[in-house]
């Protein structure tokens, strides 16, 4: 599959890295797995990182919307995709996505920028921040 979870239970944060291909059935599986792994956990902060997604061919809106509006109700969490700004096409879905997850969570938000989704993600808090840096750092780090 091409998610990758990783949760920092510290900050209540969760990692999820995309990459390769990614098609709708893929996020399904994702959304529900998430829905799953996170249930009961209040206050969720999650990093979608998107720099690795190589292929979208086979994503569409419809498929996007639909995942987002199988996403768990996750009182107090905020959600953050990150798409680095020469794709604006995952960005397009990626705001797709927000639209219809938003009601799910406190806030969500597409960016581009690794600084202002942290930055709005831990809504300033540069102790927060620093230590979701750091778990980043060391996921990615841990990658073969």
């Amino acid at each position: 599959m091409p998610f990758e979870r990783r949760y920092c239970p510290e900050q209540r944060f969760m990692l999820t890295t995309l990459g390769g291909r990614i098609d709708d059935d893929d996020l399904m599986d994702h959304v529900l797995a998430l829905n799953e792994q996170t249930a009961g956990i209040e206050g969720l902060l999650e990093f979608g990182d998107c720099a690795g997604v190589k292929d979208i061919d086979s994503l569409s809106v419809r498929g996007t919307t639909r995942c987002a509006e199988r996403e768990a109700v996750k009182p107090g969490s905020r959600l953050v995709i990150y798409v680095p700004p020469n794709d604006p096409l995952t960005f397009g879905l990626a705001r797709a996505y927000q639209a219809f997850a938003e009601d799910k969570r406190d806030a969500v938000r597409g960016c581009s920028s690794v600084d202002e989704a942290l930055t709005w993600l831990t809504q300033g808090n540069e102790e927060k921040m620093t230590a979701i840096r750091r778990f980043m750092e060391e996921a990615r780090d841990a990658l073969p």
